[in-house]
């Protein structure tokens, strides 16, 4: 999906949430959780995507996955912090 598709749909299923996209990783977006009735919505993005998209900018794949793990991964960024998961090929 693109960045414009992935606001589009956010706003029309998720009009009152406070959403954070992860900046350049669009092409690991995977969806939307709540996780239970207590929590708002948050973006979910596949770490083996976000991965290949490093690796496409230029890094080799123990570069791409440090960088994932310590820049991305490991940041909280406040209230609505996208989730990453582990997603099988």
């Amino acid at each position: 999906m693109t960045r414009e598709e992935i606001e589009e749909f956010v706003e029309e299923h998720y009009p009152n949430s406070t959403f954070i996209l992860a900046d350049g990783l669009d092409e690991a977006f995977i969806g939307v959780t709540s996780l239970n009735e207590n929590y708002e919505p948050v973006a979910v993005y596949s770490i083996e995507d976000c991965i290949k998209v490093f690796i496409k900018q230029g890094m080799k794949p123990d570069e791409a996955f440090e960088y994932f793990s310590f820049n991305v991964e490991s940041a909280y960024v406040g209230e609505g912090t996208p989730l990453f998961i582990n997603t099988p090929e």
